[in-house]
C-alpha cells in the first residue's frame, strides 16, 4: 500500500465517506509534513517519513488516548520538534491523552505532566508551571 493508503486504512475499514477520507488524509499529511510522499510506498521513503506516516495513522481517527513508545527515535535531527509539537497540538485540539514512554528528556519537555518511574513505582512527577509533586 502507498503511504496515503496506509494512513486511510482505518477510515476505509470504518466505512468513512470517500471525500472525507481524502480531506482527512491530506490534512494530517500536511500537518506532519508528508504531503509530498503520499503516493510513494514505504520502501521509497526515509525512516523519519515512515515514523510520521505511523503518527498520521495513529491520529487520523481523533483518538481519546495515544500510546507512544519513543516516537522520535527514527527521526532526523529536524523532525522531532515538529512531530512532538504536532502531537502536543493534537493533545490540545482533540483533548487526547498522550501516554508516552521515553528516556529522552527533550521529548518529555513538550508535555505538561511528566511522571518518572523507577523499579515499577512512581518516584517523581513534574507538572509544568507547578511544583514537583513527590
Amino acid at each position: 500500500m502507498t503511504i496515503e493508503e496506509n494512513i486511510a486504512l482505518s477510515l476505509i475499514i470504518n466505512k468513512e465517506n470517500e471525500s472525507n477520507i481524502d480531506k482527512k488524509v491530506k490534512s494530517i499529511a500536511t500537518k506532519l509534513g508528508i504531503s509530498d510522499i503520499l503516493k510513494k510506498f514505504p520502501y521509497e521513503v526515509s525512516g523519519g517519513q515512515k515514523q510520521r506516516c505511523a503518527c498520521a495513522r495513529a491520529l487520523i481517527n481523533n483518538p481519546k488516548i495515544i500510546l507512544a513508545s519513543e516516537p522520535i527515535v527514527a527521526l532526523d535531527s529536524k523532525s522531532p520538534r515538529m512531530l512532538l509539537g504536532d502531537m502536543k497540538q493534537m493533545n490540545k485540539e482533540l483533548k487526547s491523552t498522550i501516554l508516552m514512554v521515553t528516556y529522552d528528556s527533550f521529548s518529555a519537555s513538550f508535555y505538561e505532566r511528566v511522571i518518572f518511574i523507577k523499579d515499577g513505582k512512581i518516584f517523581n512527577e513534574i507538572l509544568k508551571d507547578k511544583k514537583t509533586i513527590f
